[in-house]
């Protein structure tokens, strides 16, 4: 008796379910079903809780003193990096060329 011969699996293409043309994950960019109903309230939700850790923080801190304080300042110089370094992110990854997909050129083939 002969061996039978599996499949080989193949790599997805862009296009099929779960990416879109680019390659990405399609569920990323346009989210579906209960998540797509929900996340702007989701959003609003944690920029509100964001912001009352936010204060809690600033109360905290001017309460402290002494060695209390200076972890404080270092806890608040930290996020405010984060921030900055988000912001930068979202704000160059939205207009870089470099997110586009590659295509290579090739010069045509004379006979």
């Amino acid at each position: 008796m002969g061996e039978q011969r599996r499949p080989v699996p193949r790599p997805r293409r862009a296009g099929r379910r779960g990416t879109d043309s680019n390659g990405g994950l399609a569920g990323v960019d346009q989210p579906a079903g209960w998540f797509n109903a929900v996340q702007g309230l989701l959003i609003l939700v944690l920029l509100g809780l964001s912001m009352a850790y936010i204060a809690r923080q600033a109360l905290s801190w001017r309460r402290a003193s002494g060695e209390r304080r200076q972890q404080l300042k270092w806890l608040a110089s930290g996020a405010a990096v984060s921030i900055i370094c988000l912001f930068l992110a979202a704000s160059s990854s939205s207009s870089s060329p470099g997110n586009a997909p590659v295509r290579r050129a090739t010069a045509p083939r004379s006979a």
